[in-house]
């Protein structure tokens, strides 16, 4: 019903591969659940983007150009 007008849909709880497989071939845009991550506190979600980033910060390069 979603994709009919033209919104996302967005799952939380996936817990197993079986359960994101099911919801990937029924539309589901994005999960959120125990297969991906424990609950984080914010502190530990900030260490984790930081410690996982696969793009690397670049402003200390640019810092000193004007």
């Amino acid at each position: 019903m979603a994709k009919s007008i033209n919104l996302s849909v967005i799952a939380e709880g996936a817990e197993t591969e079986e359960q994101a497989q099911h919801l990937q071939k029924n539309g589901c845009d994005q999960m959120q659940g125990y297969l991906f991550s424990i609950r984080l506190s914010a502190n530990q979600l900030i260490n984790f983007v930081k410690d996982n980033d696969p793009v690397q910060d670049k402003s200390n390069e640019y810092s000193n150009m004007k």
